[in-house]
């Protein structure tokens, strides 16, 4: 089976707010996905003209099934850490996909 890759793609309203999150990424939720059963986790920061700067958190996962069990085993209490830190008062939007990964 192919591995999969779920990604959080977080669109910050500012600079404060994109340090804020990429250093609550860095000092441990990143981490706690992997420890939840992903096989590996990066953080990408994007930045362009085109588009505001971005946020992508990836985990990378052995089957397909894996990230919807880490999602209703593992996630909730770091996702409702991050839903307070970075929730819809903060103005910071986020989005999720999950993919096959072709190596």
């Amino acid at each position: 089976m192919a591995p999969v890759a779920y990604t959080l793609i977080a669109t910050p309203p500012d600079e404060a707010t994109r340090r804020a999150c990429v250093a609550w990424l860095e000092t441990g939720h990143t981490a706690e996905g992997v420890r939840a059963g992903a096989v590996s986790g990066t953080i990408v920061v994007i930045e362009g003209r085109a588009h505001p700067v971005r946020v992508k958190t990836r985990r990378r996962f052995m089957t397909k099934e894996s990230p919807g069990q880490c999602l209703q085993e593992q996630a909730p209490g770091p996702r409702a850490v991050g839903l307070r830190r970075f929730g819809p008062g903060t103005g910071l939007r986020s989005a999720r996909e999950a993919g096959q990964l072709i190596e």
